[in-house]
């Protein structure tokens, strides 16, 4: 059993020994970085995007930092494994699509593009450089949409429920809370009914208990029991009586902001993006797997 072990566990290096002799080629082995499903990329290769990929955080001191590597090695796997697909299958940005995906990127910008270029350089980086890094930022885009366009579909059920989310999450409510401890002895349900319909009708405040200004107030920054009582009720009311530790609470919802929501082109725009993020990881860790992939760096 050990015997067999040690026999399959040689023919494995041996295997993988003539992979890598045979992408290498005259590269020598010490200088290989990586190899990609036969491509070889040299040490300095790496490197040099690492490096780069530092200055273009503007955290040069970042490659001496291993998640820092880390994290930019794998992405230069993902963007190699990308590429060699691409050239497998014949893709490849058009003269427009690069245009476009760099005019993009530089409308993106606070600067000019001539600014643009003086900060690069001062950060030791070449125009050259971004544009193909951004070039490639778009291939990987597009590889991505021909793989998986025909599995991301939003319907007008997701445009609806995003804009619900948008609206419980962001729209601000200004509330009075008005507060009666537990021990009072007016403390009792049909009690706090009767002051509250004495509120409502006479818009004169309560003379017992505690009235609070809460200001203006998201939902994430309401107690949820008040978060609650509020929901799908319109400003304008009291709301009530909600029973906590504290005491029963009454509510004047007084007024609501809601937040400006996008139109529905660009909350599809959004989902999608959102949608072909999720499929696309996981399409990466397919290709990932079945990919001659050897790692020296």
């Amino acid at each position: 059993m050990y015997e067999r072990g040690v026999c399959k566990m040689l023919r494995s290096l041996f295997l993988s020994s003539i992979i890598l002799a045979s992408s290498i080629g005259l590269v020598q082995a010490d200088s290989v970085g990586l190899v990609i499903n036969g491509s070889v990329y040299t040490n300095d290769d790496v490197s040099i995007e690492i490096d780069a990929l530092a200055r273009l955080s503007g955290n040069l001191d970042a490659v001496h930092h291993n998640e820092f590597r880390n994290q930019a090695i794998n992405m230069l796997v993902v963007q190699y494994l990308i590429e060699d697909f691409a050239n497998l299958n014949n893709i490849a940005l058009t003269d427009e699509e690069a245009s476009n995906s760099w005019s993009m990127y530089t409308n993106s910008l606070d600067s000019t593009q001539e600014e643009y270029a003086k900060e690069l350089n001062e950060k030791g980086l070449s125009l050259e450089w971004v544009k193909k890094h951004i070039s490639r930022q778009a291939l990987a885009q597009k590889v991505g949409m021909l793989a998986l366009g025909h599995k991301i579909k939003v319907t007008p059920d997701d445009v609806s429920n995003f804009k619900t989310q948008i609206l419980e999450a962001n729209t601000e409510h200004l509330i009075e809370a008005w507060i009666l401890a537990p021990d009072h002895e007016l403390a009792n349900i049909q009690s706090i009914k009767e002051i509250k319909a004495k509120w409502a009708n006479t818009g004169i405040q309560p003379e017992v208990g505690e009235l609070v200004q809460l200001g203006w107030s998201k939902n994430e920054n309401l107690p949820v029991i008040f978060a609650e009582a509020i929901k799908n009720v319109q400003p304008g009311n009291l709301v009530g009586p909600v029973r906590s530790k504290h005491g029963y609470h009454l509510l004047n919802y007084q007024e609501s902001k809601q937040p400006e929501i996008p139109d529905d082109k660009m909350i599809e725009m959004m989902l999608m993006n959102q949608k072909y993020m999720q499929h696309f990881n996981g399409w990466v860790e397919d290709l990932k797997n079945k990919s001659s992939i050897i790692q020296k760096v």
